[in-house]
């Protein structure tokens, strides 16, 4: 898919296929285990924190990548600072 954003947010949630044992810090290690719950584009932190769907994704475990290079530049629990963060440092090359 094509889009003249500068980076995509892969959203994702805790997946009840998962033994109940899997505790939530398994999914914001790897959030690409995780059931697929949105897919944002944006050029900042402020385009990538409205959601596609109408439901707030705060909380919910992204996968951030850098649309140019197509860089993993970071994952984790949605927390709009860590996320600014990650632009911020990837920029920053």
């Amino acid at each position: 898919m094509y889009t003249d954003k500068k980076y995509t947010m892969i959203v994702t949630q805790e997946d009840w296929r998962y033994p109940r044992e899997v505790q939530i810090s398994f999914f914001a290690e790897q959030p690409w285990e995780g059931e697929l719950s949105d897919i944002v584009f944006g050029d900042n932190v402020d385009e990538l924190s409205e959601s596609s769907d109408g439901h707030p994704n705060e909380g919910l475990f992204y996968i951030l990548y850098a649309n140019n290079s197509g860089e993993r530049i970071g994952y984790g629990v949605i927390h709009w600072d860590t996320i600014q963060k990650n632009i911020d440092d990837y920029e920053k090359y």
